[in-house]
């Protein structure tokens, strides 16, 4: 967040073969897959007087990936446009891509608002409703 303009938000992406354990899993997955327990954040920050951030990108690739909630959301923005919302991308080799919670990747709020960004499930583009892909 910043009084001037939001910061952008990061990027994290995870293949199967450089983090093969990430995260206690309550279900079994390959030792090249990947299991996400934690909600993962990479939104952009709100801007006071300045634009809200542009969201991040969340890259998760293995022979099985299950998660839950990502957020990628645009920062709001006061004064100005709100950012734009990020990209997800979850992609898994051997099975179905497993998602538990929702994914958001919806535009800050601001005048204008930012636009929402995008989510791709197994090469698939998923339809969001307001920003938010509810699996």
């Amino acid at each position: 967040d910043g009084a001037d303009g939001g910061g952008n938000g990061g990027w994290i992406g995870v293949d199967g073969a450089s983090a093969p354990t990430l995260a206690p899993a309550a279900a079994a997955v390959p030792a090249d897959g990947i299991r996400i327990e934690a909600a993962l954040r990479a939104a952009g920050g709100a801007g006071g007087a300045g634009e809200g951030g542009v969201g991040g990108h969340v890259q998760l690739w293995g022979t099985q990936v299950a998660c839950g909630a990502v957020n990628v959301d645009g920062g709001a923005s006061a004064a100005m446009a709100g950012g734009i919302g990020g990209s997800i991308d979850l992609a898994s080799s051997a099975a179905a891509t497993a998602v538990t919670a929702p994914l958001t990747a919806r535009g800050g709020a601001g005048t204008p608002a930012g636009a929402a960004g995008g989510v791709t499930i197994d090469g698939e583009a998923k339809t969001l409703d307001g920003g938010v892909y509810r699996p």
